[in-house]
């Protein structure tokens, strides 16, 4: 650090004295910032060129926040493909001041990332960041940031998403997995499960596009991964949670929902490491 310092002067280091936890840590970043917009980055995503040209051009329109696209790529930082988040195929804007905005903006989520649950992919206002605290309910969830961003739409603000990916995000490499794939499925599903029903009520068109976002991203064959680590590696992976989860993600009711909670429940183990075998060998490497 002391070399980078030495070489651009704009650039200041600071060190807490200890971890805070993903939430609390960045919300310290933020509030040890100095400029009007911030970006955060995740410690080893890569930005992209003409990445920073880009924003600030549109921050100049002074919008409240800016969503963009990335690249997933392997761990090596070779681009697979570009990660959706919303339907729409150019830039647009919305005003989620306005309920009919808003509700058009739920439908069009394809991921969760358009309820910024990426960090590296958001650029904001801080001004907006600061017009809310810190909410004590959402502390230790790893979704605090998205929780302020979606109580800010009771306020209204302006999003702008860009059709454009800027970031390369690195794979194989997700620390919310250091106690094993179902308590990370269980992170997400439970984590925006409650934001959903916190702030607009389970049974709200704007909940339901929340949780619809977040099967989008663990479709049944990531639950037969699971279910199949369950088995290979149980003093990690708990089949107790998993069967938790699951109810809680496939709730919504529809024939494709019953089905798919069904195969996890029914489905044996034994049989789900064939499928995830099978899928290894013969479907991925196409």
């Amino acid at each position: 650090m002391r070399e980078y310092l030495a070489v651009e002067a704009r650039l200041r280091y600071v060190r807490l004295g200890r971890k805070g936890g993903i939430d609390q840590d960045m919300a310290s970043a933020v509030a040890l910032s100095r400029g009007s917009y911030c970006w955060l980055f995740s410690g080893d995503d890569y930005m992209q060129e003409h990445a920073l040209a880009r924003v600030l051009a549109e921050i100049e329109m002074e919008p409240d926040l800016l969503l963009f696209r990335h690249w997933n790529c392997l761990y090596d930082m070779t681009p697979v493909n570009e990660h959706p988040v919303l339907q729409s195929s150019k830039d647009v804007a919305f005003d989620l001041s306005n309920e009919g905005e808003r509700l058009k903006y739920f439908r069009n989520a394809v991921t969760s990332e358009a309820f910024f649950s990426f960090m590296s992919g958001l650029v904001f206002r801080k001004s907006l960041w600061e017009k809310l605290p810190l909410k004590a309910e959402f502390i230790g969830s790893c979704w605090s940031h998205a929780a302020r961003f979606i109580e800010l739409m009771a306020e209204g603000f302006l999003i702008k998403y860009i059709h454009h990916s800027y970031v390369l995000r690195r794979g194989d490499n997700d620390s919310f997995m250091d106690r094993g794939v179902v308590n990370r499925y269980r992170i997400a599903i439970e984590g925006y499960h409650r934001i959903a029903q916190y702030f607009f009520g389970a049974r709200s068109e704007e909940a339901f596009h929340i949780r619809r976002v977040i099967r989008n991203e663990l479709p049944l064959r990531y639950f037969i991964y699971a279910k199949y680590m369950t088995r290979k590696d149980p003093k990690i992976e708990s089949i107790e949670v998993l069967n938790h989860i699951a109810k809680l993600h496939f709730s919504d009711f529809s024939i494709r929902n019953l089905s798919s909670y069904l195969t996890i429940r029914l489905l044996p183990a034994l049989l789900c490491e064939w499928c995830y075998l099978s899928y290894r060998r013969w479907i991925r490497p196409a």
